[in-house]
């Protein structure tokens, strides 16, 4: 069985780093249950805006932004539930609150053209993105991270300064997210299994498993 994932995310939520842990975490403790079986996976990234009227190319102090939004106290009490969901069995992400946020698109357009490769680059890509602006506090919204971390996943410099200028594939990232708001997901992440389930959140990596599991019986009955 080939399981197709479609996951809506933004490159700045730190739920969506902790969700693409688990759903890796997920993969692979399927496989080892599972032995006898030769199920294949292919994960897609799908571009969501958490603040989609931020200004490309802008960016303000991160830790300041949340202090803003929900006071010193709530942002003390956001960053330490993060952190302690961080260093959860089988996540093992080190979060730092330091650094600058800013719009998050051109890192979207990046992801999205790296998906028109392959699923591999795509996933290798994005994971790149979240580690930069979560564990090494660098800004994703600046030109200088995004080649980095594009050339971390294994994508030429060259091809990545053009992503960044493709105007007609950028307009394509806007209406993605657009549609993303219109399909009424207003949380992420958000994952689509086989196009027939849906789990909005960073679940544990069980519930992925159970859901694979149910989805090779829906299809295994289908067969009878």
């Amino acid at each position: 069985m080939h399981f197709v994932i479609e996951v809506v995310s933004d490159t700045v939520c730190p739920w969506c780093y902790i969700g693409s842990r688990q759903l890796t975490r997920a993969i692979s403790e399927y496989k080892r249950l599972h032995p006898e079986r030769n199920d294949t996976f292919s994960v897609s990234w799908k571009p969501f805006y958490l603040n989609p009227n931020a200004q490309q190319g802008v960016s303000a102090d991160k830790r300041a932004s949340y202090v803003k939004r929900h006071g010193e106290a709530g942002a003390e009490a956001i960053f330490d539930r993060i952190a302690k969901a961080g260093q959860a069995p089988g996540v093992g992400i080190n979060f730092k609150f330091g650094g600058r946020t800013g719009s998050s698109r051109d890192s979207h357009c990046l992801i999205h053209h790296a998906g028109l490769k392959s699923s591999d680059v795509q996933t290798r890509l994005v994971n790149a993105l979240f580690r930069a602006y979560f564990e090494e506090e660098k800004d994703i919204s600046q030109q200088e991270t995004l080649l980095e971390a594009a050339q971390r996943a294994g994508v030429d410099e060259i091809d990545a300064r053009m992503w960044l200028t493709d105007q007609a594939e950028g307009t394509k990232v806007d209406l993605q997210a657009a549609y993303a708001r219109e399909k009424a997901i207003n949380g992420v992440p958000h994952f689509t299994l086989n196009g027939r389930f849906e789990i909005t959140g960073a679940q544990e990596s069980l519930a992925f498993v159970r859901l694979f599991e149910r989805l090779v019986k829906l299809e295994e009955r289908a067969k009878v």
